[in-house]
């Protein structure tokens, strides 16, 4: 039996894995350690939640939880909240031993890895050695956590300098908090002091990126390519090479840079869905495909998830259909129509997703020549649309459907949409008066430019950007542009009904507008203030 160095009494664990009889051997192997506080969950979503209220010492996860979330997915969305704190221990626990698996599992850095079956002997010798590390880190860790970069970055020097056990741990904290803090140009030094002692893998990545955040891509790339020459299955070298090609222009070396890391490790859905991003913009229909596909597949249950992925992938299916014949035809119909059906469970509750998934559908069937069925779509979207009364939904997205209405010779329904959006309001609009109130005329014209490309139609936002954007003429001297911007965000109000409220202003602004054209051309000074000017 190993020798005890913690007080397990002290410490509360979380157990995660979908075989209840395991969990209940795991559950004494701990207990007989010691541990008095031990909670365990079959599934990731209840892991997720239980990471969310509760803050464990040390977390046991199997990697394979059975339908649902992964281990990954539960490590992965604990990072990304930042559910975990820096002295917190995650054990990655697998059945699998597979390299696909493995590299997946270990990109996401739990602290350790087990593999089944194992004694209680090798978990405890793991756990003492992750113990005596944290213990050792305790107020680095403290610091960290509460973004006390300097504190931390001053201790891990000491403990380095110390030359001690973890003299080379310390380094490679140290160097992490400067990236985080963006300290690139003291991160340099620290990363070239390490690698002049040993070649160490990790410091020639952090070297690189450096590099990169400092746009010296020259030297970003070269220290990247060295990595994978030196081990070509090293994913995040392959990672940011892509970066510095892709951002150097070269899309078609990124791509192959990514091919490669997706080769290694394919079980990343950014890394895929980056892919299927660069295979577009290369014209490789066909890589993006599987690109897009495999993000789909991986990615059900990630915190890093996207509509996006789903739409983009019937996008390039549809794409397909209009180039194949038969039972290729018809398989693409099938996946694409099957995408947007998977898409629409995962985002029940959310409106816009599932508009943009009806539209999809629209175009799938549109595109198959099934004109009901197409129709049919058409309407589930508009009935969707016709469900934001407040304006949610994005103006894109309602005038992609105000599109295909028209084109269905529609106008009833185009009349109801049109209406709906031209008395909607916007957070920039109502920040746009505050502004204009306090004699702000630039930050209200700012405001109002946001107010108008989320609502476009609208009639309040229109008319605060023409009468903005006159008196700030009126104020500081003729502008041509911005003459030319009250114009048009007067057009967009020209059918408004004579009943309206909002119709006299309208007129007085049109009055206003006409003068300010006619003098435009011979001003060549800025005019007196027009004290009749309105409360926008």
């Amino acid at each position: 039996m190993v020798s005890a160095r913690h007080d397990y009494s002290r410490l509360s664990f979380l157990i995660v894995d979908d075989f209840p009889n395991f969990c209940s051997a795991l559950r004494n192997m701990v207990q007989s350690f010691g541990v008095t506080s031990v909670e365990i969950y079959h599934n990731g979503d209840d892991a997720v939640r239980a990471l969310a209220k509760t803050r464990y010492d040390v977390v046991l996860c199997d990697y394979n939880l059975g339908d649902g979330r992964t281990g990954n997915d539960v490590l992965e969305e604990a990072k990304h909240r930042k559910l975990l704190k820096s002295s917190n221990l995650f054990l990655m626990i697998t059945a699998e031993n597979t390299a696909e698996m493995v590299r997946g599992a270990l990109e996401y850095q739990p602290d350790d890895y087990l593999t089944k079956p194992f004694t209680k002997e090798v978990l405890q010798t793991r756990l003492e050695r992750l113990l005596d590390r944290s213990l050792a880190f305790r107020e680095v860790y403290r610091h960290r956590d509460r973004e006390r970069v300097d504190e931390a970055v001053v201790l891990c020097e000491q403990m380095a300098a110390e030359r001690g056990r973890y003299s080379g741990y310390a380094l490679k904290l140290q160097a992490e908090l400067l990236l985080e803090a963006q300290r690139y140009t003291q991160a340099i030094t620290l990363f070239q002091q390490i690698l002049m002692i040993k070649n160490l893998a990790w410091a020639k990545l952090g070297l690189g990126k450096s590099f990169y955040y400092l746009d010296q891509l020259d030297k970003a790339v070269k220290a990247f390519e060295a990595l994978v020459q030196e081990d070509a299955g090293y994913v995040q070298a392959w990672d940011w090479l892509a970066r510095c090609q892709q951002r150097a222009g070269d899309l078609e070396a990124a791509q192959r840079s990514l091919e490669a890391a997706v080769k290694v490790s394919p079980i990343n859905i950014r890394r895929q869905a980056q892919l299927g991003e660069l295979a577009v913009k290369n014209g490789d229909v066909e890589r993006a495909e599987m690109a897009y596909g495999r993000a789909v597949k991986i990615g059900k249950h990630s915190v890093f998830r996207e509509p996006d992925t789903y739409i983009k992938l019937s996008e390039i299916l549809v794409a397909k259909l209009e180039h194949s014949e038969g039972l290729a035809k018809k398989n693409a119909e099938i996946k694409a129509l099957g995408t947007m059906d998977e898409l629409r469970q995962l985002y029940k509750g959310d409106t816009e997703v599932n508009l943009r998934s009806r539209l999809m559908d629209h175009k799938v069937y549109t595109t198959q020549g099934n004109g009901a069925m197409a129709e049919k779509a058409l309407f589930k979207a508009y009935d969707l649309a016709q469900q934001d009364e407040t304006g949610a939904l994005s103006a894109d997205l309602k005038e992609q459907l105000i599109q295909q209405l028209e084109s269905k010779g529609r106008p009833d329904l185009v009349t109801h949409l049109v209406q709906a959006m031209q008395q909607e309001e916007s957070d920039h609009n109502r920040q746009a008066v505050e502004h204009y109130d306090q004699g702000d005329l630039k930050r209200a014209l700012a405001a109002l430019r946001i107010a108008v490309r989320e609502k476009p139609r609208s009639y309040a936002v229109n008319l605060n950007l023409a009468q903005v954007a006159m008196h700030h003429m009126v104020k500081f001297g003729e502008d041509a542009a911005l003459l030319a911007e009250a114009g048009e965000a007067l057009k967009r109000v020209e059918g408004i009904a004579g009943e309206d409220r909002r119709a006299k202003l309208y007129h007085n602004l049109c009055g206003r507008y006409q003068k300010l054209s006619q003098r435009a051309p011979a001003a060549t000074a800025a005019p007196a203030p027009d004290s009749s000017e309105e409360q926008p």
